[in-house]
């Protein structure tokens, strides 16, 4: 976390898929539990696979940081996520930066 603005960055796995979902939200939990967290950054730089199972991840990970009161948003989505997230009607719901 950057101690000085309240955020945290959570790096996603190459491969975002059904062995990640649970590892990933139990990490995303447990750092949005730490006081000063208003912001969640997703981290999707290194994403090479994105299916279904991951969307549902992103949306999971949004419930989480509005559960905790923070924000949430994508940042280095790579072109074929992006494109995934908006054919799926996401884009709306996930900010990316």
């Amino acid at each position: 976390m950057d101690d000085s603005s309240g955020t945290i960055v959570l790096r996603l796995p190459a491969e975002v898929d059904a062995s990640v979902v649970d590892p990933v939200s139990r990490q995303a939990r447990e750092l949005l539990r730490e006081p000063g967290v208003h912001a969640l950054v997703v981290d999707m730089g290194g994403v090479v696979f994105l299916d279904s199972l991951g969307l549902g991840l992103l949306v999971r990970l949004r419930a989480l940081a509005d559960d905790r009161g923070a924000t949430m948003s994508l940042r280095d989505v790579p072109a074929k996520a992006a494109r995934i997230i908006e054919l799926t009607g996401l884009l709306d719901h996930l900010s990316a930066q």
